[in-house]
């Protein structure tokens, strides 16, 4: 049978590279300028989602594999718990 000749890979040229490679810092640098006011909220909003997954779990265990329920449910007991303290 014939194999297919292998094709050796592009060279690679910096000349192409570099300028991608800046492009690509400046977009990340931008980036984080338009976004380091929300770091802290995204932070807590990770911690908060993952201190409530088991609890979202067993929710969604005990209404029959309901996650929608269970999902709103728990919404509305994090929102109560964060609106009583500072209506209060």
């Amino acid at each position: 049978m014939g194999d297919a000749p292998a094709v050796a890979p592009a060279p690679r040229n910096w000349r192409t590279q570099a300028p991608l490679y800046g492009v690509l810092l400046l977009v990340l640098l931008l980036a984080f300028a338009v976004f380091r006011f929300f770091l802290l909220t995204f932070v807590v909003a990770g911690s908060i989602a993952l201190m409530l997954a088991p609890l979202q779990r067993y929710l969604t265990r005990h209404m029959g594999g309901r996650r929608w329920l269970a999902a709103g449910l728990l919404v509305a007991l994090v929102t109560v718990a964060i609106a009583v303290p500072v209506v209060a």
